[in-house]
């Protein structure tokens, strides 16, 4: 079975996950009381079975120039799922955002952060109409499952890491 994973590695991200033809399922990003990702939560999320197919899509961080030193580092921690990956042996890829969301939001305005947020969550909804609610106003979620629908378009059976 083919098994394709989308990240959206911010703290207010989320990771989609689909198993095959079955409908996704999604999460926020788990976090600690401190406010940081939850890397057992996370690695629990992999507990496919070892003969499916695994793809993982991760949408690739960077920094703003005067964004901040906090930030910098805070990005910088978010990188531990091609760690993750790796030490699990699942392939992935890091997905430029121009990339995903050139193909995921066409047609949509795109032209601030806000309202681009605002086009991937209905973009999510027109795709996964059954998951409207687990989505919500969480456009971390809402990005994960448009990575993981471009991860499933673009990638799968190619070679990452």
């Amino acid at each position: 079975m083919s098994v394709i994973v989308g990240i959206d590695p911010g703290l207010k991200g989320g990771i989609a996950i689909r198993n095959g033809c079955d409908v996704p399922v999604v999460h926020s990003m788990p976090l600690t009381a401190a406010g940081t990702i939850d890397w057992w939560v996370v690695d629990s999320y992999f507990g496919v079975d070892p003969e499916s197919q695994v793809t993982v899509a991760i949408e690739d961080l960077f920094v703003i120039p005067k964004q901040g030193i906090k930030s910098a580092l805070t990005i910088g921690k978010n990188y531990g799922f091609p760690v993750l990956c790796q030490a699990r042996r699942i392939p992935y890829h890091i997905v430029q955002a121009k990339r995903w969301q050139k193909m995921m939001l066409m047609g949509l305005p795109t032209h601030d952060k806000k309202t681009r947020k605002q086009s991937s969550i209905v973009a999510a909804g027109r795709l996964f109409p059954s998951l409207l609610d687990s989505i919500g106003k969480s456009d971390g979620k809402a990005e994960a499952l448009l990575i993981m629908e471009y991860g499933r378009r673009t990638l799968s059976g190619q070679a990452g890491g």
